[in-house]
């Protein structure tokens, strides 16, 4: 649905009021992991980004990082690595602005090699045995 609103909108403002495509930012609200009715999540808005900007060119689109980690309040190391996991993935996409804390976000490569694996894995929603929630679930409760 959040789509078929944004090319809508798009639609609209190009169509109707030649407002410039370059000034179009799109907000499609990236929302929380680590639950299990919540693991397609950043995988999906990462897909809706890329979809988005082969159908309206030339916007742009934001995400608020906070958003993705909220259940794993106090947990402040593995939330910045699942930020910075996030927009290794969706910066390639089509993501050009995120809401994050300044000086935060680790230097990807920088990651724990279990950490960015755990991340990764959530960012996707995907791992080779499908138990990658119950491994992060396992990870946080350490």
């Amino acid at each position: 649905d959040k789509l078929r609103i944004c090319e809508q909108s798009y639609k609209l403002l190009r169509s109707k009021v030649d407002f410039p495509a370059e000034d179009i930012i799109f907000d499609c609200q990236v929302l929380p992991l680590g639950l299990p009715e919540f693991a397609g999540r950043a995988a999906d808005f990462i897909g809706a980004v890329e979809d988005l900007k082969r159908s309206c060119p030339g916007v742009s689109f934001t995400a608020g990082l906070n958003n993705l980690s909220l259940p794993l309040r106090g947990l402040n190391m593995l939330r910045d690595a699942l930020h910075s996991v996030f927009l290794q993935h969706a910066i390639p996409k089509g993501l050009n602005m995120a809401i994050a804390w300044p000086g935060a976000l680790p230097v990807y490569s920088d990651l724990d090699a279990e950490t960015r694996l755990l991340c990764e894995e959530m960012v996707l929603n995907a791992s080779p045995d499908a138990r990658h929630l119950e491994r992060f679930t396992a990870f946080v409760n350490f």
